[in-house]
């Protein structure tokens, strides 16, 4: 092949290999319900992170950031239950397929650090009641990552056909392997939604496509010289 060729070739690929632009996380905003814009709670808006308290009282429910509820620790006492909302605002968003990530900082599932029998669920809904998904102690497919200490992470696959997308968590516990009292400790997450990129060729791929189209291309040209010169 000539340099003429592998020049073009070269050009090809380049301009096919455009550099990946970095986007910026959209991350879940607590607020107090659907369709309410003003923040709630513990929030860290340069890295999406939410401070909160899973209540373990039957007597301690209610809207994580309204009057205080999920924001500071307590003492209850045990056997007993609890749950809690907690709603997100994610916006602008891309509509069609996308990723919803849970990254969850001592959520203690499986009994890192509460005690054993104190026992944490997390459920997802979307604006029309519709539940995404369940995540509690046993095995689910939708947890990425669970191990007793550290990071959990879960991902749940999902359509977003609406802008601003609100989303409902739904917090409970369950103490009723316990007795005696008890204080809750401080978990922490970031959530967060990811468009599922559409599928597109490999630079690499392009510019072997477009070696190999050139090289036709030079061989029909010299199939026609050598033709032009018989005939001569």
């Amino acid at each position: 092949m000539n340099r003429f060729v592998a020049g073009i070739v070269m050009l090809v690929s380049l301009a096919f290999a455009a550099p990946a632009v970095a986007t910026a996380v959209n991350y879940g905003v607590p607020v107090s319900g659907f369709g309410m814009t003003s923040t709630v709670g513990d929030y860290n808006s340069a890295t999406g992170q939410i401070g909160f308290f899973i209540p373990f009282s039957g007597g301690y429910r209610g809207v994580y950031g309204v009057s205080g509820v999920g924001t500071s620790a307590y003492s209850g006492q045990a056997p007993s239950s609890g749950s809690m909302d907690m709603f997100l605002k994610f916006a602008p968003t891309t509509l069609g397929a996308n990723t919803l990530r849970l990254t969850f900082d001592d959520l203690d599932m499986i009994g890192a650090n509460d005690p054993a029998g104190f026992l944490e669920s997390v459920e997802i809904f979307m604006q029309d009641g519709t539940s995404l998904a369940l995540f509690d102690q046993a095995t689910d497919p939708w947890v990425v990552s669970a191990p007793s200490t550290g990071i959990q992470v879960m991902q749940v696959p999902f359509t977003v056909a609406q802008n601003p997308l609100y989303i409902k968590l739904g917090f409970k516990a369950n103490t009723n392997a316990l007795t005696g009292w008890w204080e809750n400790t401080k978990e922490f997450m970031t959530a967060s939604i990811t468009p599922v990129a559409a599928s597109v060729p490999e630079p690499m791929t392009l510019g072997l496509t477009a070696l190999g189209l050139l090289g036709l291309v030079s061989v029909r040209r010299r199939s026609r010289a050598s033709a032009a010169r018989l005939a001569a």
